[in-house]
């Protein structure tokens, strides 16, 4: 199968808007109106941030929590998956993709320590069990989006042009979009983020999905070139 270079300039295109974006939003929340707002201390862009609040709401944080543990397992299905496929094979090659796929979301979880140890950009609205915390990016929101929109290339390993596999994709491609977007409301809802931590969710996953699309398309590339 040939990968046109028009599907590479795509990828370095998401991944690159994504990136910049997302170093922009970061030096605008460090820069422009901080103030401490409700709760929170020197809050970034805090004029558009106080458009939406809401106190605090632990139901709604828990359900967010339920939701978000629910991604996570089925990425541990993945790995089920994968390591299935690499028994019955007895061997440890499997699709480049699902080591394209694992690599980087431990380079999400890597990001995640690092906004959360080690740089703090916005605290959040409410005080939490006594506690000020760091709230940029939504880690929630980061997560489940790049999850949301990588692993269907996984779940249905799309190579061909199978019309039954291609409905499949679509229908969970559309699912996965509604609790990528559930995610967002639930933890603005919860009043655990700002707007601007759960955009940046968004901007950090979608660059961590723009990898992934990137360099599954390279190696696509190049094995259609062998």
């Amino acid at each position: 199968m040939v990968i046109k270079m028009s599907e590479l300039k795509k990828s370095i295109l998401i991944t690159a808007i994504s990136f910049v974006a997302f170093i922009i939003l970061i030096i605008l929340l460090k820069t422009v109106d901080v103030k401490d707002i409700y709760d929170a201390k020197e809050v970034g862009l805090a004029g558009f941030n106080k458009t939406y609040y809401k106190p605090y709401n632990k139901t709604i944080d828990i359900i967010s929590d339920v939701i978000f543990y629910l991604v996570i397992a089925f990425n541990v299905f993945l790995i089920v998956l994968a390591a299935m496929k690499m028994a019955k094979a007895k061997s440890i090659k499997i699709d480049a993709k699902f080591y394209i796929y694992f690599g980087l979301l431990a380079l999400a979880i890597v990001l995640w320590l690092v906004f959360d140890k080690v740089l703090e950009i916005n605290t959040r609205p409410n005080i939490i069990d006594g506690k000020i915390e760091g709230s940029f990016p939504s880690t929630h929101v980061f997560v489940t989006t790049y999850i949301m929109l990588a692993s269907p290339y996984l779940f249905l390993k799309m190579e061909g042009n199978d019309s039954n596999k291609l409905d499949l994709e679509g229908v969970i491609t559309i699912i996965f979009m509604v609790i990528m977007c559930a995610m967002v409301l639930l933890r603005l809802y919860a009043g655990v983020h700002w707007i601007t931590d759960c955009i940046g969710g968004v901007l950090l996953g979608i660059f961590i999905y723009g990898l992934f699309y990137l360099i599954t398309n390279i190696i696509k590339s190049k094995k259609s070139q062998e």
